[in-house]
């Protein structure tokens, strides 16, 4: 895994899938060419995390709260969101291939399809 720092900012990029995150995402960290699977995000925190061009195989947001959290190019494949609560996220050129969202409360959301 490589980490570029930016000020304020930390920017993760990795090819490992089974990834486990550690620890709580700040604000605006960066989550980039990551693959995470079912648990990787098991106990990690996310508010306003940044995740650009990742890939989260059957990973389970359900019952979460996120917050501002960023969605760029990333593949959601199978992820489940259910009864799950997204404020002001955003999904921009994401694909949601089985991609569950049910009973999910959303509040401010932006979807830009892919191109």
């Amino acid at each position: 895994m490589q980490y570029r720092a930016a000020p304020g900012k930390t920017t993760m990029t990795a090819t490992l899938s089974a990834l486990r995150l550690q620890r709580k995402i700040r604000q605006g960290d960066i989550i980039e060419s990551v693959v995470l699977n079912q648990d990787s995000l098991n106990g990690v925190t996310l508010a306003g995390a940044i995740f650009i061009n990742v890939i989260f195989d059957r990973c389970d947001f359900s019952q979460r709260r996120l917050d501002d959290c960023l969605f760029e190019r990333c593949r959601l494949d199978a992820a489940v969101f259910r009864q799950s609560e997204l404020i002001r996220c955003r999904f921009l050129y994401c694909a949601l291939p089985r991609a569950d969202f049910t009973t999910a409360r959303w509040r401010a959301p932006a979807y830009t399809a892919p191109p």
